[in-house]
């Protein structure tokens, strides 16, 4: 039988040294038995030092890699497919002041800011399928602020290369975020101030031949008026050079007169440049360029159309000079005391003012009326919130004249992108403002009496009533046998009629807040606030009924009209419409009792006074 030893027991030691060997013995007669026992013994001898060889190899490089982990700069984590934390490096204690012991056994999205969740689940689901992910996220502190750091995930594998568990790295960027925030702020300040400008503003990047000379520049950025002077969207227009745009800038001198503001500084002021354009045109432009850092800032002021018609009229110096400076923007800049702290020189052109006036003073004090100043706290209020605002206000010259003004308002933000104050562009808007006053007029006032129609006085009658400002009385008036006079002497005599009867109506309102209206074709209307009394007001219809009948002069001759005159007073809590019929019915009875009268109705039933 074959005698095998006991697989648990040691070897006896040889030399001080124990190994494990599986030995199998048979009987066989010859001396091949020791000779093949000796083999075996040595084979496995070879092949278990082998193995517990690089048994120690492992285990001494998973220390060193232990090593490595825990005195990196970054704080290493090793987690499971769920996300529970098995073991983290010590110095996520000096990076967000909490011990391994704190957090290992819980899940590490916990340690995420709420907002950067989702990101850390798209991460997840990257790992999940075997590859790695970034993302700069925010981890929460122990004092429960946060703080950015960037992740970097990737997933572990076992034998089967299934992912079994992450391993993450974790870096501190907070002041790299800060500072990519800080720039990105201070990039949407400058878009904010781009856009704000109605003019093409452009920035140019000086290019140097190898003599270091300027030669041309490239376009570095652009706002969108400059795009549409180019007809180039920002992402053609970028890049571009401005011989490249305007070759025939290079015959003009222009390039030279910038690259002297490249190097030295000097401000560039050119006014009603004649340039011609590459469609064969030429353009009178007004263009200034300052350096500003590494670049230079160009703006552009397209004159050709004011030039054109001021040569076609032949206007005085004088004119030209005041529409040229009026035609520009006006752009401000406000600090959080509502005090000017920067104003364009084309201040002096629209208002008057020098920009050393108005430095230090309050931008509400340039406005004309509190109408306008409250407007004005408004869209303070609203741009320091972080919005923009365009409105309208009317704004005092340094002569004392009024004018109306278009603003766009911005927030000005400094790096931190904290809001330090208000920019704005300005620009006069007197005559539209006047055209859009008189198209107002025309709908609310009859053209032919110059009383208001109908649509109009049924709004203010409605808010009388509503708000039941003291006694409020109503005459109905009807011209008694107009069509007679259209019939008799045409329709313009009935117009001036209707013109002399609202001539005398407004001669007949005492008050201010009284009203005339024309209601229908022969059909006028009087609204007297404060009347005493019902008597008081049929006196004043009395007087009106005499003045009607006075002799209309036409065409060298005279023409006799009268009116029918219905009275009656608004009661407390009672509708427009009740009002008006009842006001109607007291003038049909005045016709029914022969026209050329006045019958005064009161509120109660019965019978009319006249």
């Amino acid at each position: 039988m074959p005698w095998m030893p006991d697989p648990t027991a040691p070897p006896t030691p040889v030399h001080g040294t124990a190994w494990w060997f599986w030995l199998t013995l048979s009987v066989v007669p010859d001396v091949l038995l020791v000779a093949g026992l000796i083999g075996v013994w040595r084979h496995l001898a070879r092949a278990r030092r082998s193995l517990a060889e690089r048994q120690v190899g492992e285990l001494e490089t998973a220390r060193r890699l232990k090593i490595i982990a825990e005195n990196a700069s970054d704080v290493v984590m090793e987690t499971d497919n769920d996300g529970i934390i098995r073991w983290v490096t010590p110095l996520i204690l000096q990076r967000i002041g909490l011990r391994p012991e704190d957090v290992v056994g819980t899940p590490y999205a916990r340690l995420v800011h709420p907002d950067d969740r989702e990101t850390v689940r798209s991460m997840e689901q990257e790992v999940q399928s075997g590859t790695a992910a970034e993302s700069d996220l925010r981890l929460r502190l122990a004092d429960g602020s946060y703080r950015w750091f960037s992740l970097s995930l990737r997933p572990v594998f076992d034998a089967a290369h299934a992912v079994v568990g992450r391993v993450s790295g974790w870096r501190d960027v907070h002041d790299a975020v800060q500072a990519r925030n800080a720039a990105a702020a201070v990039r949407r300040r400058l878009d904010a101030q781009m856009t704000s400008m109605i003019t093409p503003l452009m920035l140019g990047e000086p290019v140097r031949d190898d003599a270091g000379r300027v030669v041309d520049f490239a376009v570095a950025d652009a706002n969108p008026p400059a795009c549409a002077f180019f007809k180039l969207d920002r992402e053609r227009l970028v890049g571009r050079h401005l011989l490249e745009l305007l070759p025939q800038m290079a015959t003009t001198g222009l390039i030279a007169r910038f690259a002297d503001t490249a190097d030295t500084g000097r401000l560039t002021e050119i006014d009603d440049f004649p340039l011609p354009m590459p469609d064969g045109s030429i353009r009178t432009l007004d263009m200034r360029a300052a350096r500003a850092d590494a670049w230079i800032s160009f703006v552009v002021r397209d004159n050709t159309e004011k030039v054109a018609a001021l040569e076609k009229i032949k206007a005085s110096e004088e004119r030209f000079r005041l529409l040229a400076e009026n035609s520009l923007d006006v752009v401000v800049r406000i600090d959080t005391n509502d005090r000017l702290v920067w104003v364009s020189p084309s201040i002096t052109g629209a208002l008057g003012w020098t920009p050393a006036e108005c430095i230090g003073r309050r931008g509400i004090d340039f406005l004309a009326t509190e109408q306008t100043r409250e407007q004005y706290r408004r869209d303070k209020a609203r741009v320091f919130a972080g919005g923009g605002a365009v409105s309208r206000a009317q704004v005092r010259s340094k002569t004392g004249e009024v004018h109306w003004m278009e603003t766009h308002s911005s927030p000005f933000r400094m790096p931190d992108g904290h809001i330090d104050g208000v920019v704005a562009s300005m620009r006069i808007i007197d005559p539209q403002v006047r055209a859009e006053q008189a198209l107002e007029r025309r709908a609310r006032i009859d053209d032919l009496t110059r009383l208001l129609n109908r649509t109009e006085l049924m709004d203010r009658l409605g808010g009388l009533v509503e708000r039941g400002d003291g006694d409020v009385a109503v005459l109905w008036c009807d011209i008694d046998r107009f069509k007679t006079v259209n019939d008799a002497h045409g329709h313009a005599a009935g117009d001036a009629v209707l013109r002399a009867l609202g001539d005398r109506i407004r001669a007949c309102l005492s008050k201010p807040e009284d009203l005339g209206a024309r209601i229908g074709g022969d059909e006028l209307l009087v609204v007297l606030c404060g009347a005493r009394d019902l008597g008081a007001a049929a006196a004043i219809a009395e007087t009106l009924r005499r003045s009607a009948a006075e002799p209309i002069p036409f065409d060298g001759d005279t023409i006799e009209t009268t009116l029918s005159i219905g009275v009656t007073l608004a009661v407390a809590g009672e509708g427009v419409d009740a009002l008006l019929a009842r006001a109607d019915d007291a003038m049909y009875q005045a016709k029914e009792q022969g026209r050329n009268r006045v019958v005064a109705l009161p509120a109660e039933a019965g019978s009319p006074s006249g």
